[in-house]
């Protein structure tokens, strides 16, 4: 989609609002809503966005003895800058639009603690070094059942597992349990939209309580790697 097609898709979306997240320290995404006068303000120049994210881990921790950021800055924002070619919908909050951004320095040159920043500056130092670099992913994430809440309650301990005892690779397991994960499989494309994440390829069941992993098509292109 052009620039102009995404931003009238954003003007006309009746929720009037996006979605925009940055990569903190450890590659978690870290976003918040904006309305749509807000982004429209700063599509094309720079928004002001925590640089804590840069000074604590992913329970919110903050780190200590760090220099870039801490309370002797006093965390102050840091220039981000939205990469509209991340547009996305999100499918489950009735197509809302949504963007990644990049930090930038004073200068407005690529922030040298942003990890999407450090991925493309490898990307490219592979391309100038006569490589051409491919990105793919696989996750694997636990299965248990319990809530938010009841997980907390157990202090995140002795969690009871989605099935008891072990099978790796199972195919009934998937076939009884796993109904999100048949939903990940679904084709999310819709004729004229871009997708949302990258087509999932395989999943498997394996012993519990490890992990359930998904592969995701690779990618040439950096960003869709980020996403």
């Amino acid at each position: 989609m052009s620039v102009k097609e995404i931003l009238d898709y954003v003007k006309s979306h009746p929720s009037g609002k996006v979605k925009i997240a940055f990569t903190d320290i450890d590659g978690v995404l870290r976003g918040k809503y904006m309305s749509v006068d807000k982004f429209l303000s700063v599509a094309e120049s720079t928004t002001g966005f925590c640089d804590v994210i840069f000074g604590w881990d992913m329970g919110d921790h903050a780190y200590e003895k760090i220099q870039y950021t801490g309370w002797h800055t006093g965390y102050p924002d840091a220039a981000g800058k939205l990469d509209l070619a991340t547009f996305r919908k999100i499918p489950w909050e009735d197509g809302v639009a949504f963007f990644l951004g990049d930090f930038v320095d004073q200068n407005n040159q690529p922030c040298d603690v942003c990890p999407r920043q450090l991925l493309k500056k490898i990307a490219n130092d592979a391309l100038n070094a006569g490589y051409k670099p491919v990105f793919s992913q696989e996750f694997e994430w636990y299965n248990f059942s319990e809530t938010p809440e009841s997980a907390q309650q157990k202090l995140y301990r002795n969690l009871t597992p989605l099935t008891p005892g072990m099978f790796g690779y199972s195919i009934l397991r998937s076939s009884l349990k796993m109904q999100s994960a048949r939903d990940e499989h679904r084709d999310r494309t819709r004729p004229g939209e871009e997708t949302w994440w990258c087509e999932m390829v395989g999943t498997c069941f394996l012993d519990q309580p490890v992990p359930w992993p998904a592969s995701y098509e690779r990618h040439d292109d950096p960003d869709r790697a980020q996403e």
